[in-house]
């Protein structure tokens, strides 16, 4: 929905021409447990996606952009992960867990029918890094 500003009122406008986003997702992972101090994963994946629903600021009626869909796009990619409760290693007496985590990912995210047929999806990122603490304190939190 998309709201427009007509005669100092603010109506919505429905995109009544998009379709809705379909999906086909495979995965197969590894993960190992190192002597219960630390997890490591390894999860490859395949998503094929139907009508991808995604933003154009160009698009729409009134030019202020709107909801679109793409054609077939595919991703294939990998995920690695690591967690590690730092308890395991080092003593902190109110703490009941540390846990250390981090995961990369690397994907191709590409059009796999259309007009833009091989090449990249805007705005979706081959690389991607996250990484956190997680704590538990006395007993509840």
């Amino acid at each position: 929905m998309m709201l427009v500003h007509h005669n100092n009122t603010i109506t919505g406008v429905l995109n009544t021409d998009l379709d809705q986003q379909t999906g086909l997702q495979a995965e197969v992972g590894l993960k190992h447990n190192f002597d219960d101090k630390a997890i490591v994963s390894v999860t490859p994946y395949w998503i094929w996606i139907d009508d991808e629903i995604y933003y154009n600021p160009t698009g729409g009626n009134f030019g202020w952009g709107a909801n679109e869909n793409y054609d077939k796009t595919r991703r294939i990619g990998v995920e690695i992960g690591a967690e590690t409760d730092i308890l395991k290693f080092v003593a902190i007496d109110f703490l009941d867990g540390l846990h250390y985590f981090a995961n990369y990912t690397y994907q191709s995210p590409e059009f796999s029918e259309g007009t833009y047929d091989g090449n990249d999806v805007p705005l979706v990122p081959r690389h991607q890094a996250s990484t956190g603490i997680r704590a538990g304190f006395l007993g509840h939190f």
